[in-house]
């Protein structure tokens, strides 16, 4: 098992109060696959999600869900549905924002020249650009 991995397992059930830990396993049991492993396999591959917003109309909901260390903007009717990816082209994307009448988002993304705001059509295409800040910018509205 990967020294981090045994780490984070040993994280988790510090964090879950068990104080019996698993015995030393022999070299031939190490090669099988353990359910200690598939407890690392199902940590290791949930997504995380940094925020939520639903447009103004109640019809249709962004979220910023973490993929592989990157933020990436997913957008979807509330009625369920395909997901679309709304991107600028950058690694981290988030601080979703609708527009009044839920046909824009605005959205911060490292795609170009630091973190810059821009904004999109919810239905996908092409993000267009805002800002040109030099230092930090706060959450769009």
């Amino acid at each position: 098992m990967h020294k981090a991995a045994k780490t984070a397992v040993l994280f988790v059930m510090i964090c879950l109060g068990l104080t019996e830990f698993p015995a030393a396993q022999s070299v031939e049991h190490s090669r099988t696959k353990s359910a200690m492993d598939d407890v690392i396999t199902t940590l290791f591959s949930a997504k995380g999600f940094a925020q939520t917003s639903v447009s103004p109309d109640g019809k249709q909901v962004a979220w910023v869900e973490n993929e592989n260390g990157n933020e990436a903007i997913h957008v979807s009717s509330v009625n369920g549905g395909n997901p679309q990816r709304i991107t600028a082209g950058g690694m981290t994307e988030g601080a979703v924002a609708w527009s009044p009448d839920s046909k824009q988002i605005a959205f911060f993304s490292d795609a170009r020249d630091g973190q810059q705001l821009y904004v999109v059509n919810a239905s996908g295409g092409k993000a267009r650009k805002l800002t040109s800040v030099k230092g930090f910018i706060a959450s769009p509205g």
